[in-house]
């Protein structure tokens, strides 16, 4: 995959998961990868963080794509109030 020198933002711009941002970064410690998934709420200036995880498998990783749109959807239709996933 590379080097894992400097961690990478992925913008996940799928059908579904329109404006899905990755981080992604290797831990040093743990020699296990990390992913942490938000979005941008542009109308009320808030980075909102969805969700993190080590990477297990391919399975894992669809999984928790599927929660995480169900979660930025939730997160909208609550108008971005402080409201609890």
């Amino acid at each position: 995959m590379g080097s894992w020198e400097n961690p990478k933002l992925i913008s996940l711009n799928k059908k579904n998961n329109k404006d899905l941002w990755e981080y992604r970064d290797k831990s040093k410690e743990m020699k296990r990868l990390i992913r942490i998934y938000y979005n941008v709420d542009e109308e009320n200036r808030k980075i909102v963080f969805l969700s993190a995880h080590f990477k297990k498998d391919r399975k894992g990783q669809e999984r928790e794509l599927r929660t995480v749109s169900q979660r930025w959807k939730r997160y909208k239709q609550g108008s971005g109030k402080n409201e609890k996933f």
